[in-house]
């Protein structure tokens, strides 16, 4: 039996894929069929040059799926934002470039000769980003993409469009835009899962540092992050109110005093009906959601809908009158029949989840640890940055596993 050193650990930490099958459906009202297990990218880093960049904190790669488009309508929009209304060019699957708004045009029409229906209930195609932080070498950046693409896509056809800072106000960090016709020419659909788009982000990591762009593509587990990044929705939200907070700090410019006597007395009585109304409704509800006991009830702890604390009351429970509305069809309880706060915070609470990756983060810093001892007689300058990394990440890191 072999003996497991620091060092293997580190490989295990940083293990590239895992061997999740990639499912498909070829046709419609066809069977899912395999198409191969995910491997890992040839080229990958082992766990130690993985590791001793993080400790440099090299640029991590960004491969985004941010949209499909269920249609010919919603992706002619989409090539419309990519290529800024034919303002910046397209390259497609050919290594064809569309400089102008006839191209873009043909573009769509080749699409939709191609199979791409005009409105649909599937994903026709996928839009995604692949990115970098600003400073990156745009022309590495470009070719590390069509690369990939080139290698992963093969067979479908695809059109990439490159936004950065100084064409595109905009744009803060450089990317690259994709839309990817689903269907290839063999009939087989894309079908991208959380393992693919980790094989992605690795794959494009290893064309970039064939171009001379030093980047890595690790997930938040393997380099001890905590914080969860931003989702784009919520980014949009927050800077859309910021905005707002800002317009309503201007003082307002009234043109003279509000005239009362051209009010409208029809709609300033609907106004007041309506809002009687609405308090009488919300004083009746207070009424009728009072807790009621039901009796008749019996043996409740099948159906999950309350949880006691060992004692024996089967009927003796209190639910809201209209408990009997939260029920699914299984009988299965909804969120208006549970009460708040009950139950232990198992493993599917995000206080046990929360528990659950406090651990992972422990042992990977642990294990960050353990290799930089072992490295420290030949790289002491490595070992160094690798253990300050993990006791800053990971101030109470566990050592005993």
């Amino acid at each position: 039996m072999a003996i497991r050193t620091p060092i293997d650990a580190l490989d295990e930490w940083f293990k590239p894929t895992s061997d999740k099958v990639r499912m498909v459906r070829k046709k419609k009202g066809s069977t899912l069929k395999s198409i191969g297990k995910s491997k890992p990218v040839a080229g990958a880093l082992s766990g130690l040059e993985t590791a001793k960049r993080v400790a440099k904190k090299t640029p991590q790669v960004m491969v985004k799926i941010t949209s499909t488009s269920k249609g010919m309508c919603q992706t002619k929009n989409h090539l419309d934002y990519i290529s800024r209304h034919s303002q910046l060019e397209l390259t497609d699957q050919d290594g064809r470039v569309i400089t102008n708004r006839q191209g873009v045009k043909d573009l769509k029409d080749e699409w939709r000769d191609y199979g791409v229906p005009e409105e649909s209930t599937k994903r026709e195609c996928f839009n995604i980003i692949f990115g970098m932080p600003d400073g990156t070498s745009l022309a590495g950046l470009k070719n590390a993409v069509f690369e990939f693409a080139e290698e992963e896509f093969a067979g479908h056809k695809y059109v990439m469009a490159l936004h950065e800072p100084s064409t595109d106000e905009k744009t803060k960090n450089p990317h690259i835009h994709i839309c990817v016709v689903a269907t290839d020419a063999e009939g087989r659909r894309l079908n991208p899962r959380k393992n693919d788009l980790r094989r992605w982000r690795e794959g494009f990591a290893i064309k970039l540092r064939e171009q001379g762009v030093d980047a890595v593509a690790t997930t938040r587990r393997q380099h001890l992050k905590r914080r969860f990044p931003e989702k784009f929705k919520t980014r949009k939200i927050r800077e859309r109110e910021e905005i707002n907070q800002k317009k309503s700090r201007k003082p307002r410019k009234y043109k003279g005093r509000p005239d009362y006597g051209n009010a409208n007395i029809g709609a300033t009585r609907t106004a007041q009906r309506a809002a009687a109304l609405y308090q009488s409704r919300i004083a009746k509800t207070e009424i009728e959601s009072a807790p009621k006991p039901i009796t008749s009830l019996r043996d409740l702890s099948g159906l999950s809908l309350v949880s006691g604390q060992g004692d024996k009351r089967g009927g003796q429970v209190f639910l809201h009158s209209d408990a009997r509305n939260h029920l699914g069809r299984e009988g299965k309880p909804g969120n208006g029949v549970r009460r708040a706060g009950t139950g232990a915070a198992g493993a599917g609470s995000r206080a046990g989840r929360m528990k659950q990756f406090e651990k992972q983060l422990q042992v990977g810093a642990a294990t960050l640890i353990d290799a930089a001892k072992v490295i420290r007689k030949k790289d002491k300058v490595s070992a160094e940055q690798v253990k300050k990394y993990a006791e800053n990440r990971v101030p109470n890191r566990g050592r005993d596993r």
